[in-house]
């Protein structure tokens, strides 16, 4: 990570605050130019750290690789960020949370009807392996006969379904005058 604590947000729900108005500013602007925060919360929601990622034109959006040396820095913690692209969880989210045992994911979405906040955490204290994920998505049709994901292919109630299926608890907040 790059940033240390920042004297505007020091709890989670002024991180979120703050990604709700960054993507709606971002909503007005091309895909390439946004930007993608993260923040990485103590069980309290204390500020540990964050970063920024700018858009990766090699694979058409931002994506957040988590190096090996600091995946202790996530395991166990609260995890926030932005999807400027208005994507409630990725695929590499919900694997990456579940191998690292966050305690929970959140990822903050923004439309016309305002912000949104998204979560995930562990159904009865577990989490699921990434076969169990990858059995879910070709369940849904979201991975292809090759094995490929297929983010179009998704099902807007992709999440709920995976909830249902006792991977995770899933949580949606909807604020619409942040």
């Amino acid at each position: 990570m790059s940033q240390k604590v920042h004297p505007e947000f020091t709890y989670l729900s002024e991180f979120e605050k703050f990604l709700c108005r960054i993507n709606q500013e971002q909503s007005f602007i091309p895909a390439s130019m946004c930007k993608e925060y993260i923040g990485i919360f103590s069980e309290d929601g204390k500020l540990f750290e964050w970063d920024v990622k700018e858009f990766d034109p090699h694979i058409l959006g931002i994506t957040y690789p988590i190096p090996h040396e600091k995946e202790n820095d996530y395991r166990g913690k609260i995890v926030s960020h932005n999807h400027p692209s208005g994507e409630r969880f990725t695929f590499r989210d919900i694997v990456t949370w579940a191998y690292l045992e966050q305690a929970k994911l959140r990822v903050v979405t923004w439309n016309n009807s305002g912000c949104y906040f998204h979560s995930i955490k562990p159904y009865k204290g577990k989490w699921p392996t990434k076969e169990d994920i990858l059995r879910e998505y070709e369940k849904m049709g979201i991975i292809d006969n090759e094995g490929i994901i297929r983010p179009l292919l998704k099902p807007d109630d992709y999440i709920e379904r995976l909830a249902a299926q006792e991977l995770f608890v899933y949580k949606k907040e909807h604020f619409p005058d942040l």
